[in-house]
């Protein structure tokens, strides 16, 4: 369920440390489950983040890129309110029961996450005392698919990109995405599809196993050697 009341009760606090992009892996059971969520987003962050009370999620453990099937783990939404992209962020939240951690990746101004406790501890009720953040990195350049360079196609599992340039594009080039549904991202982790030596007008096919037409939203395509961008 989409939610749209926020209030302010914890100014959070933020350290800044390093963060990183999930990894593929196999969604064979995914999507078992909808998670049962908290009917409010309890907590607003003057930096720019609205944030859940935990709820109990069941269905496919997607953090770690096991898609484990799970029931019970805590779960979290996080929405970001704020005009900055989001690297990474990380967030603990202490409870009578202990400290429930959650990391989410690449978080675009006004899109939410579901995030499952990274240490997979599962949903007690236990009443939330606090709630920090105890990293987070913004982008510091735009996101770009470089139109003027690439074109990109999913179909079913593969990912096609395609150099309509003039000029071709040495070394590696990744593609990042996340699953999404109507509610938002499912899971912070976020996925990165590889290509490398792209001449121009020459396209290659990649098969991703956790890449699905239906619910991929594509984020950004960063390269080893950047093309100029068109003003």
């Amino acid at each position: 369920m989409k939610k749209t009341c926020f209030i302010t009760v914890l100014l959070l606090t933020v350290l800044l440390l390093a963060g990183c992009a999930g990894k593929p892996s196999d969604p064979a059971e995914e999507h078992t489950s909808q998670p049962e969520e908290s009917t409010t987003l309890l907590y607003a962050d003057m930096s720019g983040f609205a944030v859940s009370s935990p709820f109990a999620y069941t269905g496919s453990y997607v953090e770690d890129g096991s898609n484990d099937l799970l029931a019970n783990v805590a779960a979290i939404r996080i929405e970001n309110v704020s005009e900055e992209a989001i690297r990474s962020v990380q967030f603990t939240m202490n409870t009578g029961a202990g400290e429930l951690r959650f990391t989410c990746t690449t978080l675009l101004p006004g899109r939410s996450a579901l995030l499952l406790e990274q240490n997979r501890r599962p949903y007690t009720g236990a009443q939330v005392n606090g709630i920090t953040v105890t990293d987070k990195i913004v982008f510091t350049e735009p996101l770009t698919l470089y139109p003027d360079t690439f074109r990109l196609n999913v179909s079913d599992q593969v990912m096609t990109l395609k150099n309509i340039s003039s000029a071709p594009v040495a070394g590696d080039i990744f593609v990042y995405f996340k699953r999404c549904d109507a509610q938002g991202y499912i899971g912070g982790i976020t996925y990165r599809v590889r290509f490398s030596d792209l001449p121009a007008g020459a396209e290659a096919s990649m098969r991703t196993q956790n890449l699905y037409e239906k619910d991929c939203d594509i984020l950004f395509i960063g390269c080893e050697n950047p093309p100029e961008v068109q003003p």
